[in-house]
């Protein structure tokens, strides 16, 4: 048998040692979501973070960054 096989956990060890259970009864409905509207600064912040990430990314590959 390999030494790199992966035993399968249960659901006791999978959750042994965590600090909190995700409780997804309290999550909107996909009819909720789909009238979920995210503010347009909200939008635009995370967009300029996303490429601020991206750029440092490729600058620390040496690449050029054209964006």
């Amino acid at each position: 048998m390999s030494k790199n096989k992966k035993k399968k956990m249960t659901l006791e060890e999978l959750y042994e040692g965590s600090d909190y259970i995700i409780d997804d009864s309290k999550m909107p409905s996909a009819e909720e979501m789909k009238n979920f509207e995210i503010p347009a600064e909200l939008q635009q912040e995370a967009l300029e973070s996303a490429l601020e990430i991206a750029r440092e990314f490729m600058r620390e590959r040496g690449k050029k960054v054209t964006f």
